[in-house]
Order: structure tokens, then C-alpha cells, then sequence
């Protein structure tokens, strides 16, 4: 006797069949991945994910320098309230900023990467890299 498998689950969570969703951690990666390639992977990014409490997951952007004994300096974290993507909380340099959406997020991100303050930490870990 052959049974069937009742599959009471909607198709909208059905993996091939979920829309694209733009994740912050997801936009954090790609620009690390690009920091490295621009520096020749003398400084590199890692995005490490924790658990912050109260339902919270907090997120690192740090800054790697592999000659420098894999040196590891905190650049900016965000985080958001568990499995909700946004709103998410930036905090960087005694600064923070709020993102309701992907693109205030990347708004916001961007003004952190062009920041004095981060192009002159690049620049130190490159040159003690090098030295």
C-alpha cells in the first residue's frame, strides 16, 4: 500500500520560488569582498554575525591586515532586531544612523566607506603592511 504525503506547508516559502531580498549582511559582504580587490588584499574585510541579546543580532564590519599578523580593527557594527531586516542601526565612529530600507542602508554605508576616518585607517594598515 503506497501512502502519500500530505504537504500542508503554502508554495510561498518554497525556496526556488522566494523573491530576491536585498539583506544588509548580504551588502556588507559584497562591499568587503571589494576592499579586498581594491587593496590587492593588503587590507581585507570579514562580516562576523553574534547574537546581542534581547532578540538582537549585531554585525561587525572589521578590517583585516594579514601581514600585520591578521590584525583586526572594528570599522563599524550594525544591528537589527532578530529576524526583521530593517529598521537597522548603524554605529560608527560615536556616530549612529537608523536604515528603514535597503537603500537608506546603502546611503548610509556609503557615507561611512568615503569616510576621512576610514580612508586614513586604510591607509595606515596599508602602510605598516608594507613596511
Amino acid at each position: 500500500m503506497e501512502t502519500t504525503t500530505l504537504d500542508l506547508w503554502p508554495t510561498s516559502i518554497d525556496i526556488d520560488k522566494l523573491p530576491d531580498i536585498t539583506t544588509p549582511i548580504s551588502i556588507l559582504k559584497e562591499q568587503a569582498s571589494l576592499l579586498g580587490q581594491k587593496t590587492k588584499n593588503i587590507v581585507e574585510a570579514e562580516v562576523k554575525s553574534t547574537d546581542a541579546g534581547n532578540g538582537r543580532i549585531s554585525v561587525s564590519f572589521n578590517l583585516v591586515a594579514p601581514a600585520l599578523n591578521k590584525y583586526r580593527y572594528q570599522l563599524f557594527q550594525i544591528t537589527h532586531h532578530g529576524i526583521e531586516l530593517y529598521p537597522v542601526g548603524l554605529s560608527f565612529s560615536n556616530r549612529s544612523y537608523t536604515a528603514n530600507s535597503p537603500e537608506q542602508f546603502i546611503e548610509h554605508l556609503k557615507k561611512i566607506l568615503a569616510d576621512e576616518k576610514t580612508k586614513s585607517v586604510i591607509q595606515s594598515l596599508i602602510a605598516q603592511s608594507r613596511s
